[in-house]
């Protein structure tokens, strides 16, 4: 049951919730009371839309206003974990991206704790096929302590882009992180092949593209290029001369 003073304790909050509405109308839709965190039965479906209202980034900063940037930090880590481990697609996966990113943007917070961002950052952004980005957190996260987590993240996301030479070369110090396992090495080494094949693939075409330029680029093979690219017939036909004679 509501105690003595409590609703005089909402009206007030009301009040000052709608005051910061009028005072912020782009931030704002036209459903205060859906909006007002008083009446709100959900919270917001990613971080950032907590910012588009001033009372639910006011509430937002009093959590943690006794809190060390480490801690919040931890708190973002551990969210955007849980959210990526019940995401089932695109809206969860930029859920958790956008809590990894919070836990990124403290101010000193420790080496360890912002490789492990980045490396989680990194899985959210191979599953959305952010393949750039994934690459790009995962490099983050390898200059602070390289690990095999995130070099396989960046493999992927690099094989996936036809980056075959990247992929090696991440494989070749994947492979020299002192506390890779062998099931590790076997999945590195999965993806090494697959990078190999494609990069010999690669070589092969472009030697074939070039081959067929130079021969188009000679005048006296010209002709003769173009017939057998073409498929046309270079020989007598049959039954041609006999007719003739």
């Amino acid at each position: 049951a509501m105690q003595p003073g409590e609703d005089e304790d909402e009206d007030y909050v009301f009040d000052k919730w709608m005051e910061q509405a009028r005072a912020h109308p782009d931030l704002t839709i036209d459903d205060p009371e859906r909006e007002c965190p008083l009446f709100m039965t959900d919270m917001p479906d990613h971080p950032a839309n907590i910012d588009k209202n001033p009372a639910l980034a006011a509430m937002q900063h009093l959590v943690h206003v006794d809190q060390t940037p480490q801690e919040i930090a931890e708190q973002f880590r551990d969210r955007g974990n849980e959210a990526l481990k019940t995401a089932t697609g695109f809206v969860g996966w930029r859920v958790a991206k956008g809590l990894y990113t919070d836990g990124l943007r403290q101010e000193g917070v420790d080496s360890g704790l912002r490789c492990i961002l980045f490396a989680n950052r990194a899985q959210v952004e191979l599953n959305l096929e952010n393949y750039g980005n994934c690459i790009k957190d995962c490099v983050q996260s390898v200059k602070i302590k390289p690990t095999v987590k995130a070099y396989f993240r960046g493999i992927k996301a690099s094989n996936a882009l036809r980056k075959w030479e990247m992929t090696l070369e991440m494989c070749e110090k994947a492979m020299q992180v002192p506390d890779i396992t062998a099931k590790e090495e076997l999945v590195i080494q999965k993806q090494k092949e697959v990078a190999r094949q494609g990069l010999q693939k690669d070589r092969q075409e472009e030697a074939e593209r070039k081959r067929e330029k130079q021969m188009k680029d000679l005048p006296f093979n010209k002709m003769q290029f173009n017939v057998k690219r073409r498929g046309l017939p270079t020989g007598p036909v049959e039954g041609k001369s006999e007719q003739m004679a």
